[in-house]
């Protein structure tokens, strides 16, 4: 993970007739927990089609093995892939394995009553507020983004990187060709504040096909 900049994608192809995801861009954003009782930083890396922010890649390793998961919003799918890395010529390689799919349960209208604010929004920073309803005064969540400009809109990368559970939501995103070089999620009800500082990113080259017969898969 520390050399994600030296990747080299290998494209893989998998079953005939499945769905086929494209994806050209990568980040990789550095998470650090603010909370004193929780310290800690985790590395967050992303593949993303930029052009369709409905779908996305996340990489996980722990102990139990490599992982990419591949969620879908617009079917409501999300599919699972086994990594395998290996270096050749001195750069990281990555090929993706199909393991299972499995449906999103997620709903946007459990946040269809909620209040999002934006303020001091430039072309180099943002604030965000988060409410839970119409009238509510206190926010649930505060974020604050530090911006820098782009050939196209991505903020949305920022959104589906850090917001949980509103990842989802475009309401959240700024209309601004601008890529968040950092940002700081405070939450008011409960200690689960962090910070998150964008480490790498370059374009990328990356076909993932799931196929038009799927299986299940176990976490």
């Amino acid at each position: 993970m520390r050399n994600i900049y030296l990747i080299l994608i290998i494209l893989l192809s998998i079953g005939v007739g499945g769905q086929k995801y494209s994806f050209d861009f990568l980040t990789k954003y550095e998470s650090k927990s603010t909370d004193s009782n929780r310290p800690g930083s985790q590395d967050v890396v992303n593949y993303f089609n930029s052009d369709d922010f409905n779908y996305y890649l996340r990489l996980f390793k722990n102990k139990s093995g490599f992982y990419a998961y591949l969620y879908d919003y617009s079917k409501m799918k999300w599919h699972k892939f086994d990594v395998k890395e290996d270096y050749k010529n001195g750069e990281l390689q990555f090929t993706f394995d199909y393991a299972g799919t499995k449906q999103l349960t997620w709903s946007k209208s459990s946040f269809k009553n909620y209040r999002f604010e934006f303020s001091n929004v430039s072309d180099k920073s943002a604030n965000l507020k988060i409410y839970k309803n119409q009238k509510a005064t206190k926010p649930l969540r505060e974020y604050t983004f530090q911006l820098k400009k782009a050939n196209k809109n991505l903020f949305p990368m920022i959104r589906i990187a850090m917001m949980h559970p509103y990842e989802n939501i475009e309401a959240l995103d700024i209309t601004k060709n601008v890529i968040v070089e950092k940002a700081t999620d405070i939450c008011i009800e409960k200690e689960c504040n962090c910070e998150m500082t964008l480490t790498a990113y370059k374009n990328v080259e990356l076909d993932l096909e799931v196929p038009s017969t799927t299986k299940s898969f176990l976490f």
